[in-house]
């Protein structure tokens, strides 16, 4: 009997009171407003990141075909637009469940080309901008979409 009590319940020690109980949710609430944001900004970059080596990827095997070709026009199936299926996807990032961007093969002609990564409306990239490259290898970031190239 006295190994018992020894072990009993007094009413202090009977649990967490209600307002510990609310100071460690707002605890928790304050740490997930701060961390969020962050996380979001985080995909938004690494998305841009896969997008910009697809574009090079996309580049490289308009390269492959012009070898073949000796025009960027007959490496694309003689037209602008989403690239051939045969040449390479018409979203990205390339190998990922969501695609959030879709490409696209503008001013192309047979000594040519420029390569547009256009975020999908309603994705997280929505608001980044568009991503440029050309055959030259001039590279741009229209960010916020805006008219303001920023190298990539």
């Amino acid at each position: 009997m006295l190994y018992l009590s020894r072990y009993r319940l007094t009413s202090q020690m009977a649990g967490f009171n209600l307002i510990e109980l609310m100071i460690t949710v707002v605890i928790v609430a304050i740490l997930a407003s701060v961390a969020l944001p962050s996380y979001s900004a985080y995909v938004v970059k690494t998305h841009r990141t896969a997008i910009q080596g697809d574009l090079q990827s996309l580049a490289q095997a308009l390269e492959k075909r012009f070898v073949v070709e000796f025009s960027y026009l007959k490496a694309n199936g003689g037209k602008a637009g989403a690239p051939a299926p045969s040449l390479f996807p018409d979203q990205g990032p390339v190998g990922t469940g969501r695609p959030v961007y879709r490409f696209d093969i503008t001013q192309l002609s047979d000594g040519g080309y420029q390569l547009e990564a256009i975020p999908f409306a309603g994705s997280p990239q929505a608001r980044d901008g568009k991503l440029t490259l050309d055959h030259t290898g001039k590279r741009c970031w229209y960010s916020n979409n805006s008219n303001l190239c920023t190298a990539w």
